[in-house]
Protein backbone atom coordinates (compact mmCIF):
# COMPACT_ATOMS: atom_id res chain seq x y z
CA UNK A 1 0.00 0.00 0.00
CA UNK A 2 1.25 3.57 -0.66
CA UNK A 3 2.02 5.91 1.54
CA UNK A 4 -0.90 8.21 0.79
CA UNK A 5 -3.27 5.60 0.39
CA UNK A 6 -2.58 4.46 3.81
CA UNK A 7 -2.98 7.97 5.29
CA UNK A 8 -6.16 8.89 3.38
CA UNK A 9 -8.04 5.19 4.42
CA UNK A 10 -7.22 6.35 8.54
CA UNK A 11 -9.74 8.14 10.18
CA UNK A 12 -9.65 12.20 11.02
CA UNK A 13 -9.53 11.63 14.67
CA UNK A 14 -7.06 9.02 14.44
CA UNK A 15 -5.06 11.00 12.57
CA UNK A 16 -5.45 13.69 14.93
CA UNK A 17 -4.18 11.28 17.78
CA UNK A 18 -1.58 9.69 15.94
CA UNK A 19 0.00 14.02 15.26
CA UNK A 20 0.19 14.16 18.97
CA UNK A 21 2.52 11.31 19.82
CA UNK A 22 6.24 12.61 19.62
CA UNK A 23 7.98 10.48 17.55
CA UNK A 24 11.63 10.16 18.58
CA UNK A 25 15.46 9.22 16.99
CA UNK A 26 13.61 8.86 13.41
CA UNK A 27 16.43 6.53 11.42
CA UNK A 28 16.86 5.11 8.27
CA UNK A 29 18.69 1.71 9.44
CA UNK A 30 19.23 0.49 5.88
CA UNK A 31 17.41 0.77 2.43
CA UNK A 32 13.75 1.54 3.03
CA UNK A 33 13.88 0.80 6.66
CA UNK A 34 13.03 2.85 8.82
CA UNK A 35 12.40 2.67 13.06
CA UNK A 36 11.46 5.18 15.99
CA UNK A 37 10.47 5.33 19.58
CA UNK A 38 6.72 7.03 19.92
CA UNK A 39 5.68 8.27 23.74
CA UNK A 40 2.23 7.46 24.21
CA UNK A 41 1.35 9.17 28.29
CA UNK A 42 3.80 6.85 30.21
CA UNK A 43 5.18 4.10 27.97
CA UNK A 44 7.70 4.34 24.63
CA UNK A 45 7.08 2.16 21.78
CA UNK A 46 9.05 0.69 19.12
CA UNK A 47 7.83 1.41 15.55
CA UNK A 48 9.24 -0.07 12.23
CA UNK A 49 8.45 0.96 9.08
CA UNK A 50 9.69 -1.01 5.40
CA UNK A 51 9.22 1.32 2.56
CA UNK A 52 10.02 0.23 -1.29
CA UNK A 53 9.93 3.33 -2.57
CA UNK A 54 6.56 4.94 -1.80
CA UNK A 55 5.15 1.43 -1.35
CA UNK A 56 4.78 0.12 2.77
CA UNK A 57 6.07 -3.68 2.64
CA UNK A 58 5.82 -3.77 6.69
CA UNK A 59 5.32 -2.32 9.81
CA UNK A 60 5.79 -3.70 13.26
CA UNK A 61 5.24 -2.56 16.77
CA UNK A 62 5.68 -3.93 20.12
CA UNK A 63 2.23 -2.42 21.74
CA UNK A 64 -0.29 -4.74 22.25
CA UNK A 65 -3.19 -3.05 20.08
CA UNK A 66 -4.92 -5.82 18.36
CA UNK A 67 -5.32 -2.92 15.47
CA UNK A 68 -3.33 -4.28 12.54
CA UNK A 69 -2.32 -0.49 11.90
CA UNK A 70 -2.12 1.05 15.62
CA UNK A 71 -1.48 4.81 16.09
CA UNK A 72 2.24 4.40 17.35
CA UNK A 73 2.05 2.94 13.51
CA UNK A 74 0.31 5.76 11.95
CA UNK A 75 2.43 8.16 13.69
CA UNK A 76 5.75 6.76 12.52
CA UNK A 77 3.93 6.83 8.86
CA UNK A 78 3.25 10.44 8.67
CA UNK A 79 6.58 11.46 10.41
CA UNK A 80 8.45 9.69 7.81
CA UNK A 81 5.74 11.09 5.43
CA UNK A 82 6.55 15.04 6.52
CA UNK A 83 10.73 13.78 6.39
CA UNK A 84 10.16 13.02 2.61
CA UNK A 85 8.75 16.13 2.22
CA UNK A 86 10.77 18.05 3.91
CA UNK A 87 13.80 17.02 2.50
CA UNK A 88 12.85 17.78 -0.73
CA UNK A 89 12.05 21.53 0.53
CA UNK A 90 15.12 22.07 2.53
CA UNK A 91 17.31 21.11 -0.69
CA UNK A 92 15.91 23.55 -2.57
CA UNK A 93 15.86 25.87 -0.36
CA UNK A 94 19.48 25.65 1.85
CA UNK A 95 21.48 25.52 -0.67
CA UNK A 96 24.78 27.94 -0.58
CA UNK A 97 23.24 29.08 2.62
CA UNK A 98 25.15 29.52 5.71
CA UNK A 99 23.41 27.81 8.59
CA UNK A 100 22.43 30.19 11.38
CA UNK A 101 23.89 29.30 14.95
CA UNK A 102 21.20 28.47 17.27
CA UNK A 103 20.87 29.98 20.43
CA UNK A 104 22.56 27.60 22.26
CA UNK A 105 25.48 27.61 20.38
CA UNK A 106 25.79 31.11 20.27
CA UNK A 107 25.91 31.21 24.02
CA UNK A 108 28.44 28.50 24.07
CA UNK A 109 30.75 30.38 22.28
CA UNK A 110 30.29 33.29 24.07
CA UNK A 111 31.01 31.69 27.97
CA UNK A 112 34.27 31.67 29.47
CA UNK A 113 35.39 28.06 29.80
CA UNK A 114 36.13 28.08 33.58
CA UNK A 115 32.49 28.64 33.59
CA UNK A 116 31.08 26.14 31.37
CA UNK A 117 33.38 23.33 32.91
CA UNK A 118 31.81 24.10 36.30
CA UNK A 119 28.27 24.04 34.88
CA UNK A 120 29.32 20.62 33.01
CA UNK A 121 30.55 19.63 36.77
CA UNK A 122 26.97 20.02 38.23
CA UNK A 123 25.28 18.59 35.10
CA UNK A 124 27.58 15.71 35.88
CA UNK A 125 26.73 15.19 39.47
CA UNK A 126 22.96 15.08 38.24
CA UNK A 127 23.23 13.04 34.97
CA UNK A 128 25.75 10.19 35.41
CA UNK A 129 25.02 8.60 31.65
CA UNK A 130 25.66 11.83 29.96
CA UNK A 131 29.31 11.99 32.25
CA UNK A 132 29.91 8.01 30.92
CA UNK A 133 29.30 9.21 27.00
CA UNK A 134 31.39 12.32 27.80
CA UNK A 135 34.36 10.21 28.84
CA UNK A 136 33.70 7.38 26.29
CA UNK A 137 33.74 10.11 23.61
CA UNK A 138 36.97 12.23 24.92
CA UNK A 139 38.70 9.81 27.20
CA UNK A 140 42.10 8.71 26.57
CA UNK A 141 41.62 5.42 24.56
CA UNK A 142 43.52 1.89 25.55
CA UNK A 143 45.86 0.42 23.50
CA UNK A 144 45.36 -3.08 24.43
CA UNK A 145 42.38 -4.38 26.36
CA UNK A 146 41.21 -7.22 28.71
CA UNK A 147 38.06 -9.54 29.09
CA UNK A 148 38.00 -7.90 33.15
CA UNK A 149 38.47 -4.32 31.60
CA UNK A 150 35.77 -5.14 29.21
CA UNK A 151 33.18 -6.50 31.36
CA UNK A 152 34.19 -3.69 33.94
CA UNK A 153 33.00 -0.84 30.99
CA UNK A 154 29.85 -2.62 30.22
CA UNK A 155 29.07 -3.12 33.78
CA UNK A 156 29.54 0.98 33.89
CA UNK A 157 27.42 1.62 31.08
CA UNK A 158 24.56 -0.47 32.42
CA UNK A 159 24.83 1.20 35.82
CA UNK A 160 24.90 4.56 34.15
CA UNK A 161 21.75 4.74 32.50
CA UNK A 162 19.92 1.37 34.84
CA UNK A 163 21.33 2.42 38.08
CA UNK A 164 19.10 -0.65 40.32
CA UNK A 165 15.72 -0.26 38.40
CA UNK A 166 14.41 -3.63 37.30
CA UNK A 167 12.38 -2.68 34.73
CA UNK A 168 13.15 -0.69 31.71
CA UNK A 169 11.72 0.81 29.03
CA UNK A 170 12.50 0.99 25.41
CA UNK A 171 14.24 4.11 25.25
CA UNK A 172 16.49 3.31 28.11
CA UNK A 173 17.92 0.13 25.98
CA UNK A 174 18.68 2.18 23.17
CA UNK A 175 20.38 4.88 25.36
CA UNK A 176 22.34 1.73 27.04
CA UNK A 177 23.17 0.16 23.29
CA UNK A 178 24.23 3.87 21.99
CA UNK A 179 26.44 4.16 24.82
CA UNK A 180 28.12 0.71 24.53
CA UNK A 181 28.59 1.20 20.99
CA UNK A 182 31.01 4.14 21.38
CA UNK A 183 32.57 2.00 24.41
CA UNK A 184 33.27 -0.51 22.31
CA UNK A 185 34.12 0.95 18.93
CA UNK A 186 37.99 0.81 19.95
CA UNK A 187 37.44 -2.52 21.37
CA UNK A 188 36.22 -3.95 18.18
CA UNK A 189 39.42 -2.59 16.40
CA UNK A 190 41.26 -4.44 19.07
CA UNK A 191 39.67 -7.47 18.74
CA UNK A 192 39.63 -7.54 14.82
CA UNK A 193 43.36 -6.80 14.96
CA UNK A 194 43.88 -9.97 17.40
CA UNK A 195 41.36 -12.51 15.89
CA UNK A 196 43.55 -14.69 15.76
CA UNK A 197 44.52 -15.35 19.67
CA UNK A 198 42.37 -16.52 22.30
CA UNK A 199 42.00 -12.84 23.77
CA UNK A 200 39.58 -11.89 20.43
CA UNK A 201 37.36 -14.87 21.80
CA UNK A 202 37.80 -14.01 25.68
CA UNK A 203 37.05 -10.17 25.12
CA UNK A 204 33.90 -11.09 22.88
CA UNK A 205 32.64 -13.74 25.56
CA UNK A 206 33.03 -11.46 28.26
CA UNK A 207 30.67 -8.73 26.55
CA UNK A 208 28.10 -10.96 25.78
CA UNK A 209 28.13 -12.96 29.53
CA UNK A 210 27.76 -9.55 31.14
CA UNK A 211 24.92 -8.21 28.72
CA UNK A 212 23.32 -11.31 28.92
CA UNK A 213 23.12 -11.38 32.89
CA UNK A 214 21.70 -7.90 32.44
CA UNK A 215 18.95 -9.09 30.02
CA UNK A 216 17.93 -11.60 32.58
CA UNK A 217 17.86 -9.63 35.30
CA UNK A 218 15.70 -6.65 34.19
CA UNK A 219 12.49 -6.70 32.53
CA UNK A 220 12.22 -4.60 29.04
CA UNK A 221 10.44 -4.92 26.12
CA UNK A 222 12.33 -3.66 23.56
CA UNK A 223 13.62 -5.66 20.22
CA UNK A 224 16.94 -3.50 20.02
CA UNK A 225 19.01 -5.79 22.74
CA UNK A 226 18.32 -8.87 20.00
CA UNK A 227 19.06 -6.89 16.92
CA UNK A 228 22.35 -5.38 18.52
CA UNK A 229 23.48 -9.41 20.03
CA UNK A 230 22.74 -10.67 16.35
CA UNK A 231 24.94 -8.21 14.78
CA UNK A 232 27.36 -8.29 17.54
CA UNK A 233 27.87 -12.26 16.96
CA UNK A 234 27.56 -11.82 12.93
CA UNK A 235 30.88 -8.62 13.03
CA UNK A 236 32.91 -11.35 15.11
CA UNK A 237 32.08 -14.23 12.46
CA UNK A 238 33.03 -11.75 9.52
CA UNK A 239 36.18 -10.60 11.11
CA UNK A 240 37.49 -14.99 11.74
CA UNK A 241 36.72 -14.94 8.35
CA UNK A 242 38.45 -12.17 7.04
CA UNK A 243 41.49 -14.17 8.33
CA UNK A 244 43.58 -14.45 4.86
CA UNK A 245 45.65 -17.29 6.41
CA UNK A 246 43.68 -20.82 5.41
CA UNK A 247 45.85 -22.53 7.84
CA UNK A 248 45.10 -20.06 10.71
CA UNK A 249 41.39 -19.63 9.34
CA UNK A 250 41.26 -23.44 9.90
CA UNK A 251 42.47 -23.63 13.56
CA UNK A 252 40.06 -20.83 14.62
CA UNK A 253 37.23 -22.33 13.65
CA UNK A 254 38.28 -25.94 14.65
CA UNK A 255 38.80 -24.38 18.84
CA UNK A 256 35.22 -23.02 17.82
CA UNK A 257 33.54 -26.47 16.85
CA UNK A 258 35.76 -28.06 19.24
CA UNK A 259 34.35 -25.88 22.15
CA UNK A 260 30.78 -27.11 21.12
CA UNK A 261 31.52 -30.64 20.98
CA UNK A 262 33.76 -30.93 23.66
CA UNK A 263 32.47 -29.41 26.74
CA UNK A 264 29.67 -30.46 28.61
CA UNK A 265 26.69 -29.36 26.28
CA UNK A 266 24.66 -27.96 29.37
CA UNK A 267 27.84 -25.33 29.74
CA UNK A 268 27.65 -24.16 25.67
CA UNK A 269 26.21 -20.56 25.61
CA UNK A 270 23.92 -19.33 22.79
CA UNK A 271 26.45 -17.19 21.79
CA UNK A 272 28.81 -20.15 20.84
CA UNK A 273 25.78 -21.67 19.02
CA UNK A 274 25.21 -18.72 16.89
CA UNK A 275 28.89 -17.95 16.32
CA UNK A 276 29.13 -21.41 14.57
CA UNK A 277 26.58 -21.38 12.64
CA UNK A 278 27.28 -17.18 11.75
CA UNK A 279 31.24 -18.62 11.09
CA UNK A 280 29.62 -20.79 8.17
CA UNK A 281 27.01 -18.33 6.48
CA UNK A 282 29.04 -15.73 6.30
CA UNK A 283 32.03 -17.78 4.33
CA UNK A 284 32.29 -17.45 0.74
CA UNK A 285 32.40 -20.89 -1.07
CA UNK A 286 35.61 -22.19 -0.57
CA UNK A 287 35.91 -21.61 3.16
CA UNK A 288 31.94 -22.99 3.52
CA UNK A 289 33.53 -26.33 1.96
CA UNK A 290 36.32 -26.31 4.29
CA UNK A 291 33.83 -25.84 7.33
CA UNK A 292 31.67 -28.79 5.79
CA UNK A 293 35.44 -30.47 5.72
CA UNK A 294 35.98 -30.01 9.61
CA UNK A 295 32.33 -30.29 11.09
CA UNK A 296 32.50 -33.61 9.23
CA UNK A 297 35.26 -34.56 11.07
CA UNK A 298 34.26 -33.72 14.57
CA UNK A 299 30.64 -35.31 13.67
CA UNK A 300 32.50 -38.40 13.29
CA UNK A 301 35.05 -38.23 15.68
CA UNK A 302 33.29 -37.44 18.85
CA UNK A 303 30.88 -39.57 20.79
CA UNK A 304 28.63 -36.42 21.59
CA UNK A 305 24.67 -37.74 21.28
CA UNK A 306 22.92 -34.95 19.06
CA UNK A 307 20.19 -35.08 21.74
CA UNK A 308 22.26 -33.16 24.11
CA UNK A 309 22.59 -29.99 21.52
CA UNK A 310 19.87 -27.54 21.27
CA UNK A 311 17.28 -28.37 18.49
CA UNK A 312 17.56 -25.56 16.53
CA UNK A 313 21.45 -26.22 15.99
CA UNK A 314 20.92 -29.91 15.26
CA UNK A 315 18.64 -28.60 12.34
CA UNK A 316 21.56 -26.32 11.09
CA UNK A 317 23.64 -29.37 10.99
CA UNK A 318 21.08 -31.84 9.32
CA UNK A 319 20.90 -28.42 7.03
CA UNK A 320 24.51 -28.37 6.05
CA UNK A 321 24.71 -32.70 5.54
CA UNK A 322 21.86 -32.05 3.32
CA UNK A 323 22.78 -28.98 0.75
CA UNK A 324 26.91 -30.84 1.27
CA UNK A 325 25.85 -34.37 0.66
CA UNK A 326 27.24 -35.33 3.56
CA UNK A 327 24.73 -36.64 5.80
CA UNK A 328 25.00 -40.23 4.50
CA UNK A 329 28.83 -40.02 5.94
CA UNK A 330 27.53 -38.30 8.79
CA UNK A 331 24.22 -39.89 9.61
CA UNK A 332 25.53 -42.01 12.71
CA UNK A 333 25.85 -38.84 14.23
CA UNK A 334 22.28 -37.68 13.86
CA UNK A 335 21.02 -41.56 14.72
CA UNK A 336 22.72 -41.17 18.13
Amino acid sequence: MQIQDLIKKQRKQDITKANKFPVRELEKESAGRYIAFVDDETYSFDVSVVLHGDKIEAMTCDCTSSEEVCLHKIAVVLAINNEIDGSKIKAKSTKNKKRKLSESEALLLQLEPEVLINWMKGVFKKNKSLEKQFLLTYGKQEITYTAEQVKETTEEVIASVAGKRKTLEAVKIKQILDLLTIALEPVEKFMIANINKPIAYKIFAAFLDTLYAFDQRVSHYSKKLGVYVDAYIERFALSINNIKDDKEWRHNVEIHLHRLFELPYLTNKEYEYMLVQYIYLTANTDRMNQFVDLLKNILLEKSTKRYLFRNDFTQFLLSISAKHNIYQDVRVFFEK
